[in-house]
């Protein structure tokens, strides 16, 4: 049968806490630990006590032998080698994780490329520039603004005059208007910038990651400058740019915009309440002349009760 040892180490820390506690009840608290581990060796507290002295006198007098250094050095060693051993196992580990991932994401890839061509088609058809493509890029092409690629020759369009993104300046938005002319009213501006959005889906339902044409671009932003500001003409414009407020904040949110679409809004709803203000005054003129009642103050039409027989 195994002679039980005393914990050493466990019966220093709690040695500690007896004899340096802070209170009363922990150094009391800490007496009773150390003299369970104490009994667990066979020995008293006392007993115990007496052999971690033995102990930390032998760890003193070993600290200034040559074996001890020795034995210090090659446990450096050791762990050292221990350490390595483990980070290579890590590295091995991550590179597998890493190569797992991108296979699953090639696999992936392949049953997307599988599934759009079995629901669009051939990808070259789907890629291939449209009629409305086409006249952009030949419009704006001339006003291109090239930036070459780092640490190469090559260069690339960044963007025309002086637009790179945002609102289109005058003479860029002239330029998209001469390509084809652009939408005069805010139905027609979501109705387009929704075309160019299931164009590009589509083509992201070959391959994830693409960019639109820069061109393509720049006539998005002219639309989004349209349904941004242009004004309202009755309630259904405003029913599409509060619908169009809901696509760009599923997209991103910003604090300045959120500003400039309730200043839009105002703006809206005062023009609205105008156009209804001079249907109502109409009214009560027309009214008038048949019954010789007097027309009300136009700043105060909006006070006068609606005739239900009116509507």
């Amino acid at each position: 049968m195994k002679t039980p040892t005393l914990d050493v180490e466990k019966f220093r820390k709690v040695r500690g806490l007896m004899e340096r506690g802070a209170f009363p009840g922990e150094r009391a608290a800490a007496k009773s630990r150390a003299e369970a581990i104490a009994r667990k060796a066979g020995l008293t507290l006392a007993e115990a006590i007496q052999q971690d002295d033995a102990a930390r006198e032998q760890e003193r007098v070993n600290f200034g032998n040559a074996d001890f250094w020795s034995n210090l050095k090659q446990w450096a060693q050791q762990e050292r080698a221990r350490q390595a051993r483990a980070e290579e196992e890590r590295r091995k580990a991550e590179e597998e994780r890493r190569r797992a991932y991108w296979e699953q994401e090639e696999r992936k890839a392949e049953e997307r490329f599988e599934e759009a061509v079995r629901r669009f088609g051939p990808c070259e058809d789907a890629f291939a520039e449209t009629e409305r493509e086409r006249l952009l890029r030949e419009a704006l092409e001339p006003y291109a603004a090239r930036t070459k690629f780092a640490n190469s020759n090559e260069s690339y369009i960044d963007g025309f005059n002086s637009w790179k993104f945002g609102r289109p300046p005058q003479d860029i938005t002239a330029v998209l208007h001469r390509a084809f002319p652009l939408p005069d009213d805010l139905h027609g501006a979501w109705v387009e910038f929704r075309e160019w959005e299931t164009l590009h889906e589509r083509r992201c339902a070959y391959h994830r990651d693409i960019d639109e044409p820069i061109y393509v671009q720049c006539r998005k932003a002219g639309l989004e400058a349209i349904l941004d500001a242009m004004p309202v003409r009755c309630w259904g414009d405003l029913d599409l740019r509060l619908q169009w407020r809901r696509y760009c904040t599923d997209r991103w949110y910003s604090v300045d915009d959120e500003i400039a679409f309730l200043t839009r809004i105002e703006s809206d709803l005062e023009i609205l309440r105008d156009l209804e203000i001079a249907a109502d005054l109409k009214r009560w003129r027309s009214r008038g002349r048949r019954s010789g009642k007097k027309t009300p103050n136009p700043a105060q039409a909006d006070l006068f009760p609606r005739d239900p027989t009116e509507a």
